[in-house]
């Protein structure tokens, strides 16, 4: 897709760049933000009573996703500053090129901090599992997390083992 393809090309331009091939090497630290935004449960809980699933998947999935990759305004706030202000950022084979991933330190999460860590010294203070720790209680192991239809985030949105769950006619073609 576009969004993928644009990402892509900022960085490897951001490469050229550290390179040095149009003259002196620019120092270019490139910043994968996560989520960035309120991930509390209220936003995903109308997606689970109507046990809609959409093309990022149910809501349940999108919420456990969004905890992964959430960051908080204080942790990019010290990456951006750590970006700005570390004296060298040279990676193994000399070129002043970082890309990290901007989350904070989720205990689900599914980017690798290590970089941004061991080059930036960057040191995450917050944990979406800490800070929206009742609405994970509340959605994930509440009531009604294992029956059919539930919250588990089963294939078909039910509990494992509980079988495929309700069919979806396919997609209507465009002409």
């Amino acid at each position: 897709n576009f969004y993928g393809w644009a990402k892509a090309s900022y960085e490897l331009l951001g490469f050229v760049y550290a390179c040095g091939t149009f003259g002196r090497k620019l120092e270019v630290v490139q910043v994968r933000i996560g989520a960035p935004r309120d991930v509390s449960g209220a936003h995903y809980e109308g997606a689970l009573r109507e046990q809609h699933v959409g093309p990022g998947g149910s809501g349940l999935a999108n919420f456990k996703r969004d905890l992964g990759a959430w960051v908080s305004e204080r942790d990019l706030r010290q990456l951006f500053r750590r970006s700005i202000e570390t004296p060298r950022i040279e990676n193994e084979h000399g070129v002043p090129w970082l890309v990290v991933y901007g989350v904070s330190d989720n205990t689900r999460a599914f980017w690798s901090l290590e970089s941004a860590r061991r080059v930036l010294g960057y040191r995450p203070q917050d944990d979406s599992e800490v800070r929206y720790a009742e609405d994970v209680r509340r959605l994930l192991t509440g009531p009604g997390a294992g029956a059919p239809g539930g919250r588990l985030g089963a294939p078909g949105g039910g509990a494992p083992g509980a079988g495929p769950g309700p069919s979806r006619p396919p997609a209507p073609r465009r002409a």
